[in-house]
């Protein structure tokens, strides 16, 4: 897997792969972009590519809720030295303003988002300096509306 960086800029010269524009929506919260991009024939977190589209809406929406406009970044991996996942990259999204956040890993293979998916055990690798409030659960939304 490939480690991705993301810097929080206005520039996008570090956007050069698939992979790169995911993160970079992500902390926007721009769920078309994210859609546009995704590959639909994938799972990610073991959900069709819709239904962890509406999950990710769901969870973007309890950031604008709480008055977030964008979402940090800070690069990580898995540290449960007992998870399958151990070691896999990843970052940790927190909201500029509330402090809540999600940690997702992201398995990429030549620049493309192989899947996403949360991570418990999540550790990063860069000092965020960032206090953290609730954790935001992708797996747990439910949702009853369409895209």
């Amino acid at each position: 897997m490939e480690t991705l960086t993301l810097k929080t800029q206005k520039d996008l010269s570090h956007i050069k792969t698939q992979a790169d524009a995911v993160v970079d929506f992500i902390c926007k919260m721009h769920i078309e972009m994210i859609d546009a991009i995704l590959d639909p024939d994938r799972t990610y977190q073991g959900f069709s590519k819709d239904a962890f589209i509406k999950k990710l809406l769901a969870a973007f929406n309890e950031f604008v809720n709480t008055g977030d406009t964008f979402l940090h970044c800070y690069a990580g991996h898995c540290g449960g030295k007992t998870c399958c996942n151990y070691g896999s990259k990843g970052f940790s999204f927190i909201g500029n303003y509330s402090g809540n956040y999600m940690n997702l890993l992201i398995d990429v293979e030549n620049g493309v988002v192989q899947d996403i998916y949360e991570c418990g055990g999540f550790l990063t690798t860069e000092d965020s300096n960032m206090p953290i409030n609730n954790r935001i659960y992708i797996n747990e939304i439910d949702f009853d509306f369409p895209l």
